[in-house]
């Protein structure tokens, strides 16, 4: 039996009612109730209502049987992925690890040269202690702050504080972040654990500061390139090496200069040898999501995309007169936008929520862009790209979708493209519209969950109807 199929049994039970009581009830047929009951058949959407109807769920329990329909539909892996995507974009409206003081004005103690180049730690307390003062020695305390560090996201407390420090630190701190994935995403744990990870090094990818590099490995990878080396969890800066047990009971700590540089050669190697998680972006066609080839598959993104309006006339009339390079920014713009404009090229499918049109239409702001490359648009310049793209959505275009925010939280300051089905773009936006960063993500299994739940969306009950969208878009008219 699935825990569907047992789940509702509990619920048929609890009324009294024997099946063909149930039956004649909802107006269904009484073996199909028995073969749901007993798992051998999964019911339509429509015999789903009338049975639920029929049995008088609290609201609670109606989101609770809804939840283990979908996954008796789907599978328990495709759902628990799509749940997992969907709580990672919700996770990203905040920061994971947004600072919660500012640190860079204390001062910081040096560590201590050790008795005999070595030292032995023992309990969680005192590790922790002895991992912020390795940290802080780094990076108040050296030249050129660099740490390569490998430690299970369970320890949320050290990768919170290495956050608060990297992003405070008044000069560049080189962190390269050895980061264990699992391969095998069949199972329901697997992918769900990936993405946990990938939460807390957007954070890091997209805070705005250079200098963080994260390399992957399988869990099952080869032992001559696996983490695992290092016994298994490590952190490395210039002066020392300090290695964790998994347990993260025993620690030891290194200053012995020949040991530290062993390590450091040691990560050096990985570093070579493995591939990076996340990529930031380094050139204008890649910062701004623009290709030669299309903008991607589609987007899930704060207000609707504006692909359809960009002619030629409205991208000089926007683009700052004042930046570097503007004659060829904009024609890069003219030559990516124009067949979308001209009607040549099918546009990407845009996800989008009413909090961030409202916002679009109190600011002007487009999203994608930073206000130095790209001014805010005028009141009648937001009502006319809305009554374009509402003239599209009435002619039949398919491309624009509303996020049911009582069901689906995005976030306003973020952007995530599918830019085909082996690389997704995440793009966040600084709250003064100053700076954009983004990263790409080439890693199979992360690509391979973004594409599905990219599939899902549209016909998902996560978005509203075509009807829905007309009439918002009216209402700004």
């Amino acid at each position: 039996m699935s825990q569907f199929s047992e789940r509702l049994t509990t619920f048929v039970e609890a009324t009294g009612f024997s099946i063909y009581q149930l039956s004649k009830k909802a107006r269904i047929d009484r073996s199909t109730i028995h073969k749901v009951m007993v798992g051998e058949r999964v019911p339509s959407a429509d015999f789903y209502k009338k049975l639920c109807r029929a049995l008088s769920l609290t609201p609670f329990e109606k989101r609770e049987l809804d939840d283990l329909f979908k996954m008796a539909k789907i599978g328990d892996k495709v759902y628990y992925r799509r749940n997992s995507v969907k709580r990672l974009v919700e996770e990203l409206a905040g920061n994971t690890y947004a600072p919660t003081e500012d640190v860079s004005g204390r001062e910081y103690k040096a560590f201590p040269a050790l008795d005999r180049g070595t030292q032995v730690i023992e309990g969680k307390n005192d590790i922790n202690s002895v991992i912020i003062d390795v940290i802080n020695d780094e990076i108040y305390h050296r030249e050129a702050p660099h740490l390569a560090i490998a430690l299970d996201f369970d320890h949320q407390f050290v990768y919170e504080y290495l956050y608060n420090a990297f992003v405070c630190a008044a000069g560049t701190v080189d962190i390269e972040h050895f980061i264990y994935l699992e391969k095998e995403t069949s199972r329901n744990d697997a992918i769900q654990k990936n993405l946990r990870h990938l939460q807390y090094i957007l954070s890091f990818s997209l805070c705005g500061r250079d200098g963080y590099h994260p390399y992957y490995s399988y869990t099952n990878a080869d032992p001559a390139q696996a983490v695992t080396t290092f016994l298994p969890y490590f952190i490395i800066t210039n002066r020392h090496v300090l290695k964790l047990s998994r347990s993260f009971k025993t620690a030891i700590l290194y200053d012995d200069a020949s040991i530290v540089e062993f390590y450091q050669q040691a990560a050096d190697r990985l570093c070579r040898g493995l591939p990076k998680l996340t990529r930031r972006a380094e050139h204008i066609e890649d910062m701004y999501g623009w290709t030669r080839e299309n903008l991607g598959d589609a987007s899930l993104e704060p207000h609707p995309c504006l692909s359809l309006c960009l002619s030629g006339p409205r991208i000089e009339a926007l683009v700052q007169p004042d930046i570097p390079g503007r004659e060829a920014v904009c024609a890069l713009a003219g030559e990516v936008y124009g067949p979308y404009h001209r009607g040549e090229k099918p546009l990407s499918r845009s996800f989008f929520s009413p909090e961030g049109l409202s916002a679009f239409m109190e600011t002007g702001r487009i999203c994608y862009f930073p206000e130095s490359v790209v001014r805010c648009c005028r009141p009648e310049e937001r009502k006319d790209f809305l009554r374009e793209i509402l003239a599209a959505v009435e002619g039949g275009e398919t491309a624009f979708t509303l996020v049911d925010s009582d069901k689906f939280r995005t976030p306003l300051n973020v952007e995530i493209i599918k830019a085909d089905e082996q690389q997704v773009i995440v793009q966040r936006f600084s709250e003064d519209s100053r700076q954009l960063n983004a990263v790409f993500i080439d890693e199979p299994g992360i690509c391979e969950a973004f594409t599905d739940f990219f599939d899902y969306l549209p016909d998902s009950d996560l978005t509203q109807d075509r009807e829905v969208l007309i009439n918002l878009l009216k209402s700004y008219l």
